[in-house]
């Protein structure tokens, strides 16, 4: 506000000098010329009466564009605008479910060992029979019976010619060998010499680490 009436002013000065100017500058002319008849000095007093309007013009040209620049040079600084930084979401991958992991290697095992048939969820028994045979399952037991249909049933069974040629065991945490129903599956498969081959759901399986352990338990080399 004091800024606006203070331009105001400066504005209202500079109009009445501009008009005093130009009526002072009138008279001198008509003064000087005047003089010019008399004195036969026409052309010099003409030429500094003419000199005298043109600084006072400049003068108020410089206070007119210091009028112009008064509210730019008092209109505060406008600070940069800093845009929060916007975080990335962080994407959580969601663990598998049971039957989605048997989905994915059921998938895997249908077109990556499509020479042999594939069965789910095997009980021991059709594989070992009603066997209870005596062996130690933990270091610090002594040997006892187990019986074959106390074991977990297998994942997934791959046979070829009507006999099992490998077993796909899932399982989460330590359940392969901590569990005694995968322990009792794990031992009857290994007593018939069927490659017995554990995948923990906990851990990433990666679609060719999958392939590669299995075809390695399939062809002996495990």
């Amino acid at each position: 506000m004091e800024n606006d009436a203070w331009c105001h002013a400066t504005q209202t000065f500079v109009f009445f000098f501009t008009i005093n100017v130009w009526w002072l500058s009138k008279k001198m002319y008509i003064c000087n010329l005047l003089n010019c008849l008399k004195l036969g000095e026409c052309k010099t007093k003409y030429i500094t009466a003419m000199d005298f309007i043109k600084v006072l013009l400049k003068l108020v040209g410089l206070a007119k564009e210091y009028i112009d620049e008064s509210p730019k040079q008092a209109a505060p600084a406008r600070q940069p605008r800093y845009e929060p930084r916007q975080e990335e979401p962080v994407v959580v991958e969601r663990e598998k479910t049971a039957e989605e992991w048997e989905a994915y290697f059921r998938e895997i095992l249908s077109s990556e060992f499509s020479a042999y048939s594939v069965r789910e969820k095997v009980p021991v028994t059709d594989i070992a029979g009603f066997a209870n045979d005596e062996f130690k399952l933990y270091k610090k037991r002594p040997y006892q019976a187990y019986k074959a249909e106390w074991g977990q049933p297998y994942t997934f069974v791959l046979e070829k010619d009507g006999k099992a040629k490998g077993v796909v065991m899932l399982g989460n945490g330590h359940s392969h060998y901590n569990n005694v129903k995968y322990l009792i599956a794990r031992v009857y498969a290994k007593k018939l010499g069927v490659p017995y081959i554990n995948f923990y759901t906990q851990m990433e399986n990666e679609r060719g680490y999958v392939i590669g352990r299995i075809r390695k338990f399939l062809n002996g080399e495990a």
